[in-house]
């Protein structure tokens, strides 16, 4: 995340726009319906789930500038923590969240980018 944050970023903003267009273009047609459905789950899947890579990668980052020795669930419940706290700030808080959001999308769409290429060049898929 932290590596590749404006990649992440611009990923997720893609992402964000174009699935909702191509369920649309979907559900147009009869055998496009499921598959469409299918999109839209994964897609609100997603949306729910972005914000646990960006809380874990904070808590990692932030155990490792103020030297804790927190293992990796500590380090997620400390970046979820601060996740919250900071998305209760009035106007801070909601761009802090949308940006959670988006970097969250791009991670695990870059992720599963990167997964996918490693299994085609093992030939296992």
């Amino acid at each position: 995340v932290k590596s590749k944050f404006w990649l992440n970023l611009l990923v997720g903003f893609v992402t964000l726009i174009v699935t909702p267009v191509a369920v649309l273009v979907l559900m147009i047609t009869l055998l496009g319906f499921p598959i469409a459905l299918t999109l839209l789950f994964v897609y609100g899947v997603t949306i729910y789930l972005s914000k646990i890579f960006v809380a874990l990668a904070a808590g990692v980052w932030i155990n490792k500038k103020v030297r804790w020795k927190f293992n990796l669930v500590g380090c997620f419940v400390l970046g979820l923590v601060l996740y919250y706290a900071i998305g209760m700030v009035p106007v801070i808080g909601g761009l802090v969240k949308f940006t959670v959001l988006l970097v969250g999308m791009g991670t695990i769409i870059l992720q599963k980018k990167y997964y996918y290429q490693m299994l085609r060049d093992k030939k296992l898929i």
